[in-house]
């Protein structure tokens, strides 16, 4: 949202403290130096509350990705908070059972499929897009994946790709069902002399065909860029497996009617 928001870490970081009443409790994560300054000058101006709060260690955690630990950090942060200040009923054992066995559709999602293995991350900005680059680099079977990429307008897909290309030699640039979303034709502009191999088509479905065509029954690939695009995706996955599940089903009961 970097019209809206602005495009340096100093703008962004105080259109998002703007947010803060007076007299709040804030809770940060890991921050950038140049962000975190604008925050604390903002709590102090409105006389709030600043906690930090720290990445979550010694247990699993039901969401992919190491940058979830900073994220359940802040949760129990927040947590602790809202007891102490506020009264909320909260357990902490509870809260630890929550992070634990929480899942969140598209974000660091496998899905697996007669078309192969793929991977859905909604990663629609530049910073998004390094942390899945460095969680990539953890899994192996994702290392001759193909990166399936569309972006809305608005975003900054141009450094999304050259981030991606640190990890990516093969992409497949496609449209999202949206009219604010970039087209192919724009994506290619974007993208050239980032990749060793570059295929653009219209759609996802197109997509998926075409990594099922090229590697078999033993693709994968990784679908991100944009929310709007990993849904598509995703609807599109869960629907196959459906069928195929069903049509596993009719077979069987065929096969029992004829015994």
């Amino acid at each position: 949202h970097e019209a809206f928001l602005g495009n340096t870490l100093h703008k962004i970081a105080g259109e998002k403290a703007g947010i803060i009443k007076s007299g709040n409790h804030v809770i940060v994560g890991r921050q950038f130096p140049e962000a975190l300054r604008v925050i604390r000058t903002a709590v102090r101006r409105k006389r709030g509350h600043l906690w930090k709060a720290f990445a979550v260690s010694g247990i699993s955690l039901g969401l992919s990705g190491g940058f979830q630990r900073n994220n359940a950090g802040m949760a129990l942060k927040a947590a602790a908070v809202l007891k102490k200040y506020f009264n909320f009923p909260i357990e902490k054992d509870r809260s630890l059972k929550g992070l634990q066995y929480h899942t969140w559709k598209g974000r660091m999602e496998t899905l697996h499929s007669e078309a192969g293995t793929f991977l859905l991350d909604g990663a629609h900005n530049p910073f998004s897009t390094q942390q899945l680059v460095r969680e990539l680099m953890k899994r192996r079977d994702m290392r001759e994946a193909w990166l399936v990429f569309g972006a809305m307008q608005d975003k900054n897909s141009r450094k999304m790709l050259e981030v991606l290309s640190r990890s990516f030699t093969k992409v497949i640039l496609t449209g999202i069902a949206s009219p604010r979303a970039k087209t192919p034709g724009q994506l290619v502009e974007e993208a050239k002399g980032l990749f060793k191999e570059m295929v653009a088509v219209q759609n996802v479905r197109e997509a998926v065909a075409f990594t099922e065509k090229i590697s078999g029954p033993k693709a994968s690939a990784v679908i991100t860029g944009s929310f709007y695009l990993v849904g598509e995706a995703r609807k599109l996955l869960k629907g196959r497996s459906r069928h195929n599940a069903q049509s596993a089903a009719d077979f069987t009961r065929t096969k029992a009617d004829n015994a």
